[in-house]
């Protein structure tokens, strides 16, 4: 497996080969989705996919960045619901 770009990299190459640095980015991510076990990766797509979205409708990075929060926050908000059901659970057994 290559070594991975540094941000620096990316932001050079999506400077300076826009379609260069989606090829990468694309790569990446595809990477990515193999190093999971099979069973996440059709959720992570579509987390993916939902985040590409945003990103192409937002209208500015800023607008995405805030969409995009709120998104991880509401993931977060859930994990932690179950993380505190989990822990009720093993406290009564």
């Amino acid at each position: 497996m290559s070594e991975e770009p540094d941000f620096d990299t990316l932001r050079k190459l999506a400077e300076e080969n826009p379609q260069g640095y989606f090829a990468e980015r694309t790569r990446l991510i595809e990477a990515f989705f193999e190093s999971v076990p099979e069973e996440r990766r059709a959720q992570l797509r579509k987390f993916q996919a939902d985040i590409d979205a945003v990103r192409a409708s937002a209208g500015t990075p800023g607008n995405a960045m805030e969409t995009l929060m709120g998104m991880l926050s509401e993931h977060m908000e859930a994990l932690l619901g179950h993380t505190v059901q989990l822990a009720q659970e093993a406290w009564q057994m």
